[in-house]
């Protein structure tokens, strides 16, 4: 197989292999993993907020085996798509009577982290990179014209350019919210709020890549501080409107469909073998031998 060392793969930084690894190989040569007897899409990423996703409401396409479930040794399903159900969840870490410490992953850095902007800030951050994101799918934005108020006319500056590609399209923002969540918890829509022009954002990446950190520090759960990054750990946040702007609250790393990482090696230092884990992340599946 041609396998590199990208997300196309599998990040494994160059790690020499191990007598564990090689075993790990060894003892599943030939085995498959099927659903009604095809072979599944495992798709993985690295660490979860305390639940999966569905795949056909992250990407649109039908996977049955993958299914939005709590990360638990019990898993369970909740309806996210309140907006106060799934920012409760990311502020307490529990649900449903269920405690922060039954998650797997509730020690871990990127269990829970936030980011936090002035409203020029993000104005900025959003400004960098709107105007590509438009460009390479422009079905996933909305712009409607909003009648200008006497109030918008005071709040919207004289343009500069330093106002950016958003303020041609909304004005100065007055707002950001999810305004939309699928029940597995990501984000189905997002809407931005100018003085001159409403922006409704659909579309994964876009979520994660509109809101641009790269400028901004990511606080992960510990006081770990990442800097740099151009998009956000995950697509599992809500955003709070404060004195100053705008904090990002999420949790989670990457896509959040499938196996999380961390997830299988916690349920690896359980006991579970690993057909059980895989049985826990991919609903309904069988195995050949």
């Amino acid at each position: 197989a041609d396998l590199d060392d990208t997300t196309m793969s599998q990040v494994y930084n160059s790690t020499a292999e191990t007598y564990a690894s090689r075993s790990a190989v060894d003892e599943t040569k030939g085995v498959l993993m099927l659903y009604e007897g095809s072979i599944v899409n495992a798709v993985y990423f690295s660490t979860s907020a305390g639940l999966t996703a569905n795949a056909e409401e992250a990407w649109g396409s039908e996977y049955p085996y993958l299914k939005a479930k709590l990360e638990t040794e019990n898993p369970s399903t909740v309806d996210f798509s309140k907006e106060e159900t799934f920012d409760n969840f990311i502020d307490t870490s529990s649900v449903n009577g269920i405690s922060n410490t039954e998650f797997f992953e509730n020690n871990k850095q990127f269990f829970r982290w936030h980011v936090s902007y002035t409203t020029e800030e993000l104005e900025s951050a959003i400004s960098a990179v709107l105007e590509d994101r438009m460009a390479s799918n422009p079905d996933n934005f909305e712009i409607i014209e909003t009648p200008a108020t006497k109030e918008d006319a005071e709040l919207t500056s004289s343009p500069t350019d330093a106002d950016g590609f958003l303020y041609e399209k909304i004005g100065d923002l007055k707002n950001i919210q999810v305004t939309s969540r699928y029940s597995g918890g990501t984000i189905e829509e997002l809407t931005l709020t100018g003085t001159k022009a409403t922006m409704i954002v659909h579309g994964q990446t876009n979520f994660r890549q509109m809101l641009n950190p790269s400028k901004q520090t990511i606080v992960c759960q510990g006081g770990r501080s990442i800097s740099g990054w151009t998009s956000l750990p995950s697509n599992f946040y809500y955003i709070q409107k404060t004195d100053k702007g705008y904090t990002v609250k999420g949790g989670g790393f990457g896509h959040g469909i499938g196996l999380s990482q961390y997830g299988a090696e916690i349920l690896a230092g359980k006991g579970y073998g690993y057909k059980q884990i895989l049985e826990h992340y991919y609903t309904g599946i069988t195995f050949s031998e």
